[in-house]
């Protein structure tokens, strides 16, 4: 069945050298938790239609989003919330182990798009097709050097009715691919998003106030042990 929606990928920068060069135990078990943050915030309209190893591709028809910031700003919060377990799985874990020193080379990224796409049933699982779901891998490799980033085709842009927006606030980027020509593009850096959002969660206490003199607790989510411990 051919329909015209949205298509998205969420993708962890830098897992296969991740998982291949640390301690197995631990990273799969922290990817495990970084991944599942995705996955959670992959939420309707959107449909999970595969995982893809590190990567979530999903749908979404084109009536999905009467207000396109909303695709947006979940895409954002996705981020936030994907980089605060990051952070805090790094801060309060005693272990020296590659696996948890090296968590901070993992990041997301996410690609967005706008077209026609046609879904198949094989067997009794859902594939998505067509020349706008092979752009859209297509585009996960690309030219940029950032780490974390949205990545949206014009496409998408147009159709969420954001055009006046990105064209403030977004560099532009353009991609070339045999068969599938030139891609104009819109990117986010999402290291900007996570500076914004420190700078607002902030919290000054004042001498006097009696949390001052109080110990900071603990998040509940516990220690992981160290490699090779039992």
């Amino acid at each position: 069945m051919q329909q015209r929606g949205f298509l998205v990928i969420s993708d962890i920068t830098g897992y296969t050298a991740y998982l291949t060069g640390t301690e197995q135990l631990h990273a799969e078990e922290i990817l495990q938790d970084l991944f599942r943050v995705l996955l959670e915030h992959t939420t309707p309209p959107l449909v999970v239609n595969k995982l893809e190893g590190d990567a979530i591709l999903s749908y979404a028809p084109a009536v999905s989003f009467s207000e396109g910031q909303s695709l947006l700003e979940s895409i954002e919060n996705t981020y936030l919330k994907f980089r605060l377990l990051r952070e805090n799985i790094h801060r309060h874990t005693s272990c020296e182990c590659r696996a948890c020193a090296n968590i901070e080379n993992l990041d997301p990224k996410f690609f967005v798009h706008y077209g026609d796409f046609s879904l198949l049933e094989i067997g009794n699982r859902e594939e998505l097709s067509g020349p706008n779901v092979i752009l859209i891998h297509r585009l996960l490799k690309n030219e940029l050097r950032m780490r974390a980033y949205g990545l949206y085709t014009a496409a998408a842009v147009e159709a969420l009715g954001l055009q006046e927006y990105f064209d403030a606030r977004m560099a532009t980027h353009v991609e070339q691919y045999d068969h599938l020509g030139k891609v104009d593009c819109y990117v986010q850096d999402m290291s900007e998003l996570w500076a914004a959002h420190q700078g607002h969660r902030r919290v000054y206490v004042d001498g006097s106030d009696p949390q001052a003199s109080m110990p900071w607790k603990r998040l509940s989510r516990p220690r992981r042990a160290r490699c090779g411990s039992t």
